[in-house]
Parts: C-alpha cells; sequence; structure tokens
C-alpha cells in the first residue's frame, strides 16, 4: 500500500457536478459532449484486458484520457481554475472533434 493522505474536503465528484448541471448523461463521455469534445469510448471487451504483460498503445492513450478529461472538463466548466486552452494543447489528438 501507499501512505498518500487525501483530505476527503480536497475531492470532487464530477458525476455529481455533472447531475447538477442537469446533464442526462453524466459519464465521462457525455461530459465531454456537454464541452464539445467527442472521445473514442471503444465497445470490444478485448480492448479492456488490462492484465497483458504489455499494454496496446491504444490501451495507454485511453488510460491517459480517462484521466485527463476530467481535469479538462473541471477547467471547461470553472470547477477549477485550469488553463483550458493549454491543456487543449496536450490532448487534442485524444479527440475527435471540438467546438
Amino acid at each position: 500500500t501507499y501512505s498518500i493522505e487525501v483530505p476527503r474536503e480536497s475531492l470532487l465528484d464530477m458525476h455529481d457536478e455533472a447531475r447538477d448541471r442537469g446533464l442526462q448523461r453524466y459519464g465521462l463521455k457525455g461530459m465531454c459532449e456537454d464541452c464539445g469534445y467527442a472521445i473514442y469510448k471503444p465497445k470490444n471487451p478485448n480492448f479492456f484486458y488490462w492484465s497483458r504483460n504489455f499494454l496496446k498503445k491504444s490501451q495507454i492513450r485511453y488510460a491517459a484520457a480517462d484521466a485527463w478529461f476530467p481535469l479538462l472538463v473541471a477547467g471547461y466548466w470553472d470547477v477549477l481554475d485550469l488553463d483550458v486552452d493549454e491543456m487543449e494543447d496536450y490532448v487534442s489528438h485524444f479527440w475527435v472533434g471540438s467546438q
């Protein structure tokens, strides 16, 4: 185990934020669509075989996007004080389109 302590009051539940904004689809894909991002979410169950010794590049990109896009959405919604334009530059190749 790791001895990392995160104060509960510093956590943010983006699903709650999405519901509060009235989104019908409050998963990551729905949140991204609300902000103008059409991200790739594969439906192939074999894609999610994470116990391989080596992950495919597409799996690594998926995992990185899964971590990064909630931050980008939080910045877009002004939930966090972030430079959204700078963050978009880092991930422009992960989404299908933007506003």
